[in-house]
């Protein structure tokens, strides 16, 4: 080889040691550090690992079921305006014969009066695009302004459509609301005692300067409870077939929503047992399916349309049946007959026994009720009735019961 060959081929070995991944690395040689490149490499897998997991945790039934269920849960906040009597403690001397003659005052004393305004709060959710809320009663009973405050900040004011105190119903309508979030209705006749249940309602109202609801988590603990409780006008009621909850019910929280695990409203709080005024785990909701009912005759007529028959009925105690001389307690006995009703007119007397309802049998006053609950006006009802050891059968129509709210 000459010598020209010679610098050609030491100028190209030169050039291919310059240029990058040319040159060979020995075998077995690792680069520096790449042990701990590799150890941060297992570490960060793990900890995305375990975001992943946290963040898969997080998304679980109660979270999803409240984003879901959440915006369209209001904060319905009251007035209320009466009239009050003041006190005057020397109204007394006034009426005194003496002060009378020693100033010569003459007639009566006038009677002072001033105004109040007392305010008040609870929840409400939205049952569709026109604006309709459902409420507890007793949020807005006698509420002569009604301001509704929805979750994304906005208020609007807020009208009574329609009241039902002997279920502790309410509808008030959102005045002039737009692009309103709408909450979904389930079934609460399918309802499982242990099932999930969440309470969403605003507790604080404002005393937090925020809209946003809070939520508490129970569960189903038990269908078809009865309570009896008191209208504000005093007279008693009964409100039949409520849920009750150990989800945290508390002042506030009335009318808000109860809701399944899916995010739909299964009841409407309503009341708590308590002997302290704060949540024992004790609470009742409104079954949603009640609630729609009457929320539909509110919203068409303004008032409830109930089935009447214009008789009331009471359990038969053994001490009845051995004074009435009846073989058992099974029925239910008449003990009043309203003049003019439906019962009435077919002749139906204090003392009848009444044993079965359209072939139904009848062995309790709730049974009873529980037929009559599916009855509507205009159907034909028909009564196996025991009088003076006979029976009878009676039929009659049930009439149209409207009861005004004032």
């Amino acid at each position: 080889m000459n010598r020209n060959n010679l610098t050609i081929a030491a100028i190209i070995l030169l050039v291919m040691m310059a240029l990058p991944g040319c040159a060979e690395e020995e075998p077995g040689v690792e680069e520096p550090g790449s042990e701990d490149a590799a150890a941060d490499n297992g570490r960060d897998a793990s900890v995305a690992e375990m975001d992943t997991e946290i963040a898969y945790e997080r998304e679980n039934a109660i979270v999803n079921a409240t984003r879901t269920a959440a915006p369209a849960v209001v904060t319905i906040t009251t007035l209320t305006r009466y009239t009050e009597r003041v006190y005057d403690p020397w109204s007394g001397f006034f009426d005194d014969p003496f002060f009378r003659e020693f100033f010569g005052y003459e007639g009566p004393m006038e009677p002072q009066y001033r105004e109040r305004e007392i305010p008040g709060m609870g929840s409400g959710f939205i049952i569709d695009s026109e604006g309709h809320v459902l409420t507890a009663e007793h949020v807005v009973h006698d509420a002569d302004e009604i301001e509704i405050t929805l979750p994304d900040g906005r208020s609007f004011p807020g009208e009574i459509v329609g009241r039902d105190p002997y279920t502790d119903t309410a509808v008030v309508r959102i005045i002039d609301g737009e692009d309103l979030p709408v909450m979904t209705l389930g079934d609460s006749d399918d309802l499982q005692v242990g099932q999930w249940a969440i309470a969403i309602g605003n507790p604080f109202g404002f005393v937090v300067n925020d809209p946003q609801p809070s939520v508490t988590v129970g569960v189903v603990s038990a269908t078809g409870r009865t309570m009896t409780s008191r209208l504000a006008t005093g007279e008693g009621r009964i409100i039949e077939d409520l849920i009750q909850t150990d989800a945290a019910i508390n002042p506030g929280n009335s009318g808000g929503p109860l809701v399944n695990s899916l995010g739909e409203a299964i009841g409407i709080n309503s009341s708590i047992l308590s002997t302290s005024g704060g949540n024992q785990g004790i609470g009742f909701a409104i079954p949603i399916n009640t609630a729609r009912e009457v929320a539909e005759e509110l919203i068409a007529h303004g008032n409830v349309r109930r089935p009447y028959v214009g008789f009331y009925l009471q359990d038969i105690t053994p001490s009845i049946a051995q004074a009435l001389g009846l073989s058992s307690t099974e029925g239910a006995i008449v003990t009043e007959i309203e003049p003019g009703s439906p019962a009435a007119e077919v002749g139906l007397e204090p003392g009848d026994v009444v044993l079965s309802y359209n072939t139904e049998p009848i062995t309790s006053l709730q049974d009873f009720y529980d037929e009559f609950q599916t009855s509507a006006p205009g159907d034909e009802l028909v009564l196996k009735v025991q009088r003076d050891g006979r029976l009878y059968k009676v039929a009659l129509v049930i009439d149209e019961q409207v009861v005004e709210v004032e």
